[in-house]
């Protein structure tokens, strides 16, 4: 197994992502899972060069994993998969993926109606250390004051987050 298998594994999960808009999670579900199975396999057995790029998309492969379960209302295995993003993304250092799965998990939260842990995982994934894109970022920052004025806090609490996150807005490469 070398880069090319994994370029194939990109490719039809760039062609999920793309048939999740157009046939429903349902659908997408089915080959994602054989994606995220054959990376499993393999991941252990590749050498050090491709396996990094094998969890890269193994995570990347699971954080979609996760948004498929969310959109059919099965939390439990939303969380499976996130958590399985976040250990593979760590496997590879891809520290911008693990912000965004901290964030996927404050969206979690808010669906839940869990303001605590929306919170405390929308500030976990604002931390620098995750290097991430302004525009996720721009959503972490929101997350984070929608979750402070859900727990109650001053107004002025909220909109200087949201002050914040309009800054960062501005400077997002409208691309």
């Amino acid at each position: 197994m070398d880069g090319s298998v994994v370029e194939l594994f990109r490719r039809q999960l760039v062609k999920c992502k793309a048939d999740d808009g157009s046939h429903g999670p349902a659908k997408v579900l089915p080959l994602t899972l054989g994606i995220l199975g054959a990376i499993s396999q393999h991941a252990r057995e590749v050498k050090p060069d491709v396996r990094q790029a094998l969890l890269a998309l193994g995570a990347e492969t699971a954080e979609f994993a996760g948004w498929l379960y969310r959109d059919l209302q099965d939390t439990t295995t939303a969380v499976y998969w996130y958590d399985r993003a976040m250990e593979w993304a760590q496997g590879a250092h891809d520290t911008a993926m693990q912000g965004y799965v901290l964030l996927k998990k404050a969206q979690m939260a808010y669906d839940e109606r869990d303001a605590h842990q929306m919170t405390t995982l929308a500030q976990a994934a604002n931390r620098s250390i995750w290097q991430l894109p302004d525009r996720v970022r721009v959503e972490a920052t929101q997350q984070e004051a929608r979750g402070l004025a859900m727990l109650g806090e001053p107004l002025t609490a909220v909109e200087r987050k949201l002050d914040e996150a309009e800054q960062l807005f501005t400077t997002v490469d409208p691309r």
